[in-house]
């Protein structure tokens, strides 16, 4: 079974993550913030709301996996009630 912390946060530190904020703050600002957690071991999200690039709530909203991935409601239950 795969350790969903250990996941999470392979996911939060790469570099497709900082991809999502370049809409927002331009290519070259997203390109220094997905480059760091290489260097420091810090998130992506982490290093975003310390720079102050953006407020919280875009930070959560731009950098949503699930969102990001289109896996939101492509889930869906088999016959013995979980998702899959």
């Amino acid at each position: 079974m795969a350790n969903k912390v250990t996941g999470e946060g392979f996911i939060e530190k790469i570099l497709a993550m900082g991809t999502a904020l370049v809409p927002v703050i331009g290519y070259e600002s997203a390109a220094a913030i997905a480059n760091e957690p290489y260097q420091t071991g810090q998130t992506v999200r982490a290093l975003a709301r310390s720079q102050g690039v953006l407020p919280e709530a875009k930070i959560k909203e731009l950098l949503d996996p699930w969102r990001m991935t289109g896996a939101i409601g492509s889930r869906r239950k088999t016959r013995e009630g979980r998702l899959s």
